[in-house]
């Protein structure tokens, strides 16, 4: 589930979501290199020719966002950075990292959404952030096998693992305590998200909120699991889906908690 997906605007935003959505999944593909982020930044046309497509779609879009989309080279920036291996060197270093990973984006969505305050716009860039880094955390070994890590590479080096370790059949010895540090910044980002979530209008608050609530339950059966995605990713139960769906629409009072 994304938030700020094509059905939450209106009927004549909606082609131009999903042309941002669609450069989001390819920026953050193999395709992404720092030479098109750069050509992007200055105006120019990506080389790629994908990318070059792909851009020039986002670029009819502009009337309707408000805004510069320049920014949207970041993803580009971020993951050509994590596919060679230039990912957060320290925890300090994540939570700029992962907003060019995705922060920016969300930013630019809120705006097409009317969400004009700064703080509005930050807190979707921490909602994005959050859902990155889980997203990242269940995929770890896939990514792996692609020479790609978000872990910090000083958090990884403390204990004794590789990338290389991470694209093995089974979790390195001492993953499950880099796991966890992960998973406290992703409920952290999420923590931010929420006064966003409340300010939203009812039918947009009811999905947000179960995209919220259903990345705090992903986090919660991966720590239950051990965080052993190798076996496979667990997935919510059909009771934690409920549970979901029950709070999204009548646990205001949980929600402000969680």
């Amino acid at each position: 589930m994304r938030p700020f997906g094509p059905d939450l605007f209106p009927e004549d935003d909606r082609q131009a979501v999903r042309v941002l959505w669609a450069w989001f999944d390819l920026a953050g593909s193999d395709l992404a290199t720092l030479e098109d982020a750069t050509l992007i930044r200055a105006g120019e046309t990506p080389r790629n020719s994908k990318l070059a497509v792909a851009w020039s779609n986002v670029l009819r879009c502009a009337g309707r966002t408000g805004r510069d989309l320049k920014p949207l080279a970041d993803r580009l920036e971020a993951t050509s950075l994590l596919r060679q291996g230039d990912g957060p060197e320290s925890g300090k270093d994540l939570r700029p990292f992962v907003h060019l990973l995705g922060g920016s984006f969300a930013e630019v969505l809120a705006l097409m959404k009317g969400l004009r305050g700064s703080w509005q716009r930050a807190a979707a860039a921490q909602f994005a952030s959050g859902l990155i880094l889980i997203d990242y955390l269940t995929r770890t070994p896939e990514l792996a096998r692609k020479g790609v890590s978000l872990y910090c590479k000083s958090e990884m080096s403390d204990l004794g693992i590789s990338t290389r370790a991470l694209a093995g059949p089974s979790a390195p010895a001492k993953f499950e305590r880099l796991a966890w540090k992960q998973s406290v910044r992703a409920r952290d980002f999420l923590a931010g998200a929420r006064p966003l979530i409340l300010d939203l209008d009812w039918g947009d608050r009811l999905y947000a909120k179960r995209v919220w609530l259903t990345a705090l339950e992903q986090v919660l059966i991966l720590e239950k699991a051990g965080f052993d995605v190798w076996s496979g990713v667990p997935e919510l139960s059909r009771v934690a889906r409920l549970r979901v769906r029950i709070q999204s629409i009548f646990g205001k009072a949980a929600f402000q908690n969680a």
